[in-house]
């Protein structure tokens, strides 16, 4: 199993908009060969950040996706958007 997290910074008071968009996104996630589940979380201990969770098959599953999803939700995401961090984990 290889998982994936991305932490996003959003702008201040959008993070609602951001979330929404990232939900639809994760739900295209999980829906690509290879992904056992994705999901959008809204961090409750800090305001402006909202999570990309994904967990799949195997690490070249992973290097396999070609980023539709994302590519398919940027223009959404992007307004909101200030940066983020990923962190990588095998199980």
């Amino acid at each position: 199993m290889f998982v994936v997290i991305i932490k996003n910074k959003v702008k201040e008071g959008f993070k609602k908009e951001y979330l929404e968009a990232s939900k639809l996104m994760a739900k295209d996630t999980s829906m690509i060969d290879g992904c056992i589940s994705a999901l959008a979380l809204d961090s409750k201990s800090e305001d402006h950040v909202v999570v990309n969770y994904e967990c799949w098959e195997n690490e070249a599953a992973f290097k396999a996706y070609d980023g539709s999803a994302f590519f398919k939700y940027k223009s959404m995401l992007k307004p909101y958007f200030e940066g983020n961090t990923t962190e990588l984990y095998e199980a």
